[in-house]
């Protein structure tokens, strides 16, 4: 299964509109994950030596994890966007102007990591999706614009950040099958999992922020492409669990294991049980702070892990070198 059916997935889910809410989780579960991608196209040269394959891989690791800092905000931004627009303007202007803020930031730490990496080394799809996010980005001051003075939909302005986040994300599933290291294999495409879980539960966050700050029944397009995308994450999270390394998996249960997990649970119960009425008892600037709490665990348990496969590739890279 190509990245462009998988970019399908998360633009909006143009594709998977054409579907019954069954059809679409079968359709989401039956897509290869990363591991499967792996462990169908990826065979672990032989030809090129340890330093050579070794110096490619910490490239691509040290791409990822800087890379990933950009997505985390660019996905809180499209939350705030959704909500403020999907208000009319009366929810979290103040949240959205801080967020900013804080995306500049990781973009210009973005721009300063592409000043030395070279896209052209690792393949056209990869070179193709950055090539695309920057000229996304490009158009960020006027949708940023937009937004604030209310001439663009909520649809429209989460399917633009959608657009950046998905192809940040495949050009993560690219760089994951570069890694072409057997020690580093299952670790990466862990990680990679993990990143598209969140990126769904931050399309979630948009999506419960807007039901709530409407605080109308929900319609069936709304509704199904919510299911969608809260059954992808289990999905995908379970693969990320599978694949990661005994440290990383007993983190990971650690930090989801309190109230911020079971307090997200609540909300969609709430919304499951009131859909057809409204009138939820949430804002959307609280479903916001609350969906987000749990993003942010899973941002940590993504830095714990970018933490252990940096310092096994250094490692790697290291006995390569002295070898």
């Amino acid at each position: 299964m190509s990245n462009k059916f998988t970019a399908n997935l998360f633009s909006g889910f143009g594709l998977l509109d054409k579907f019954n809410i069954s059809t679409k989780i079968v359709t989401l579960i039956a897509i290869p994950t990363i591991a499967s991608l792996f462990s169908m196209a990826i065979i672990v040269s032989t030809k090129m030596n340890d330093l050579e394959v070794t110096t490619r891989v910490n490239s691509l690791v040290e791409y990822v994890v800087n890379t990933s800092s950009l997505l985390h905000e660019l996905q809180k931004e499209r939350g705030t966007s959704a909500v403020f627009t999907g208000s009319r303007g009366s929810q979290m202007q103040g949240e959205l102007e801080i967020q900013k803020r804080a995306t500049d930031l990781a973009l210009t730490n973005f721009n300063e990591f592409q000043a030395g990496f070279n896209p052209d080394e690792y393949g056209q799809e990869l070179k193709n999706n950055l090539t695309l996010v920057k000229q996304y980005l490009l158009e960020l001051d006027s949708k940023r614009t937009a937004v604030i003075a209310l001439t663009i939909s909520k649809p429209d302005i989460v399917k633009y950040y959608t657009n950046i986040n998905s192809l940040l994300v495949n050009s993560f599933q690219n760089a994951g099958l570069l890694a072409k290291h057997k020690d580093l294999l299952t670790p990466v495409s862990s990680i990679v999992n993990l990143i598209g879980a969140k990126e769904l539960a931050g399309i979630e966050r948009a999506q419960m922020s807007t039901i709530c700050a409407t605080n109308r029944p929900i319609d069936i397009p709304t509704f199904e492409k919510w299911m969608t995308v809260w059954k992808g994450q289990t999905t995908l999270l379970n693969n990320f669990e599978y694949q990661a390394d005994k440290s990383v998996r007993e983190f990971y249960n650690q930090r989801m294991s309190g109230s911020v997990n079971s307090n997200v649970v609540d909300i969609r119960n709430t919304l499951m049980a009131k859909s057809q009425t409204g009138r939820f008892g949430h804002t959307g600037g609280e479903t916001f702070s609350i969906t987000t709490k749990r993003i942010d665990l899973l941002k940590t348990v993504e830095d714990f892990q970018t933490k252990y496969i940096l310092e096994l590739s250094n490692t790697i890279l290291s006995n390569a070198k002295s070898s």
